[in-house]
């Protein structure tokens, strides 16, 4: 039976982190090395995970100075223990797995003879299973087999505008050889949103075989980053859109990615300054004086004048700040009462 190394990074998840390691001591395939790594935390979590490791052996804790997500999770990997196990799964300390979840992908993976197998999640709220939303277009054709160039062509563009693969680490299934020499690879350009997106953009160019498998294997709390707010969140994004392309530059694909970023960038730019306005509580001079550094940003203003085909786009183009201003108000009073009551679902 090949060994499972599961990267937990653990950061302050003292709430949520005794039925995450609960949920992975109950799996039904019992061969795994359970890496937890705290990452600095300041509340009782590295105690947690210290009594998970005294209660089984099969449990190991590494702590570190906080350094992020990204770290964590290279640290796991590049231990002695996850590099003596056959492949690699992650989880987030405060999600869980179905007690079925790791032998589904390890027999997936040992029948099919791949590098990396992904599956489905379900989301969960207070142990109550939410409704299904949209599944991934690679999961609603059964189980499937890819190669290499099928990989670039068919899957890797979902990295780049378009959702056929769930560029979430989670899920997944590695193996150890493949998921190390991507981490060598990854460059941290990231620390708050899109680590995952990073790891994976050097983990599908490796892979000569990826297998998809439609069941649920990994259960995902409902809240996280997502549902804060993040100051820096449109810097990272521009990072990650020039670490993309540099990458898109080295694998071609059959699609105009340049247009499907500068889309992406363009939604994230109106999402950013919504955000800043309902959840920074920006005044309309502060909300102006974001607006200006989007006028300032090269990126930002070549991707508008590449997709100007809506009223956001048109003001930046014309460098309209007033009305921009204007504008971002209006949405923000008009989904007021939709983005409170989502507010509420996600922090619970």
């Amino acid at each position: 039976m090949k060994t499972v190394a599961i990267i937990i990074p653990v950061y302050n998840a003292e709430k949520k982190l005794k039925a995450c390691i609960k949920s992975i001591a109950k799996q039904t395939y019992k061969n795994f090395k359970c890496i937890l790594v705290d990452d600095g935390s300041k509340d009782n979590s590295g105690k947690i995970c210290d009594q998970a490791a005294a209660k089984d052996n099969r449990f190991v804790v590494i702590h570190k100075k906080n350094a992020g997500a990204f770290e964590a999770r290279k640290t796991g990997i590049f231990s002695e223990d996850a590099q003596s196990c056959d492949y690699v799964t992650f989880v987030d300390a405060d999600d869980a797995l179905p007690k079925n979840g790791l032998e589904i992908m390890a027999q997936k993976m040992e029948n099919a003879k791949c590098d990396l197998v992904a599956a489905r999640f379900s989301r969960i709220w207070k142990g109550i299973h939410l409704p299904k939303q949209s599944v991934s277009p690679c999961f609603q054709h059964g189980e499937k087999l890819y190669n290499h160039g099928q990989i670039i062509s068919e899957l890797y563009v979902s990295f780049f505008g378009i959702t056929d693969f769930p560029p979430s680490l989670y899920a997944k299934l590695y193996k150890t050889s493949l998921i190390t020499q991507a981490l060598k690879n990854s460059e941290p350009v990231v620390h708050t949103i899109g680590e995952d997106m990073l790891v994976l953009l050097n983990v599908l160019p490796l892979c000569t075989s990826l297998l998809i498998v439609p069941e649920v294997v990994y259960f995902y709390r409902v809240g996280g980053i997502t549902s804060t707010y993040v100051p820096n969140k449109l810097d990272e994004f521009l990072k990650l859109y020039q670490y993309r392309e540099k990458m898109a530059s080295l694998y071609p694909m059959p699609y105009d990615v340049k247009k499907l970023m500068d889309i992406e960038i363009i939604n994230t730019a109106r999402s950013y300054l919504c955000m800043c306005v309902e959840r920074g509580k920006y005044s309309s001079e502060q909300l102006c004086e974001e607006i200006q550094k989007l006028f300032a940003n090269p990126i930002v203003n070549g991707a508008a004048k590449h997709v100007n085909d809506n009223m956001f786009c048109h003001y930046i183009c014309l460098k309209q700040e007033d009305e921009l201003t204007d504008y971002i108000m209006q949405l923000v009073k008009k989904d007021k009462w939709k983005n409170i009551l989502k507010r509420i679902l996600l922090s619970i």
